[in-house]
């Protein structure tokens, strides 16, 4: 399958509000947010008692909001095979660095498989 592109426009979104300042890029905002968003989402869930799968379906919720907002009727398949393509890699990379950290910790030293 090839890899599917993000639109350029937000077809459903006429204006966000300004979240955080102007002088922040992209990816800073980015790591600003996502941290306090994972919080916000997650802990309400975890301190009513919920399982897994209950965070699991507020992330689906979610996902199924933002591309709404985000695509066009015929263009969501693409958008979530690369969603998912992107998940998983950065997942693996995760999982890479978190190995690494121990290893070092350990005095070790972790080499990658391809």
């Amino acid at each position: 399958m090839p890899e599917a592109k993000m639109p350029d426009k937000w077809p459903h979104v006429s204006k966000l509000p300004d979240a955080m300042p102007p002088a922040l890029t992209i990816l800073e905002a980015h790591n600003k947010m996502v941290g306090p968003l994972v919080t916000a989402l997650i802990q309400p869930i975890v301190n009513l008692g919920g399982q897994p799968n209950d965070v699991m379906m507020l992330l689906e919720s979610v996902i199924v909001g933002t591309l709404g907002a985000m695509t066009r009727l015929d263009g969501d398949e693409k958008v979530v095979a690369m969603l998912g393509q992107r998940v998983l890699m950065r997942l693996k990379q995760a999982r890479i660095a978190a190995h690494a950290r121990i290893a070092e910790a350990n005095g070790r030293t972790v080499v990658p498989k391809s």
